[in-house]
């Protein structure tokens, strides 16, 4: 755990987040400010700041949470894609993004849009009452999805 860092807090329950999914290697929660509804973030427990510094059985883990998160978010939002993206730029602590994908442009690099200056304005936050449902549907659809399996 690393001191002043949002991640960190919300693993130990200082930050509030609405929970999709938490074991004792990951935690997983709505966006706060998501690009589509469902905009997932998932969060290894232990602080590491870059994804090459990962240990290879905790990426794994992380691969693996993603691709049954995928599924349930498949499910959910009748989408055939859910954009994984591996990051740690916004908070120094690495975390995959899963963003159901309804179009090819929901994440995009800059290098596809051809100006010079892009007018980049970032989501707006979501109300709390908004992401804690958003989370209570998607835990509900994990655990029919692990019973049935």
């Amino acid at each position: 755990m690393q001191p002043d860092c949002l991640f960190c807090d919300i693993s130990r329950g200082r930050s509030l987040a609405d929970v999709v999914f938490q074991d004792r290697r990951f935690i997983a929660f709505a966006d706060r400010a998501p690009i589509r509804p469902g905009h997932l973030q998932i969060v290894p427990r232990t602080h590491v700041a870059c994804f090459d510094e990962l240990a290879p059985p905790l990426a794994g883990g992380l691969i693996r949470l993603g691709q049954r998160l995928a599924k349930v978010l498949k499910a959910e939002y009748r989408v055939d894609r859910v954009g994984f993206v591996l990051t740690g730029n916004d908070v120094p602590h690495v975390h995959a993004h899963l963003i159901p994908m309804h179009e090819s442009t929901d994440i995009t690099s800059r290098r596809y849009i051809p100006l010079d200056e892009v007018p980049f304005h970032p989501p707006e936050p979501v109300p709390r009452e908004a992401l804690a449902e958003t989370a209570e549907r998607l835990r509900a659809r994990l655990a029919a999805c692990e019973t049935a399996a």
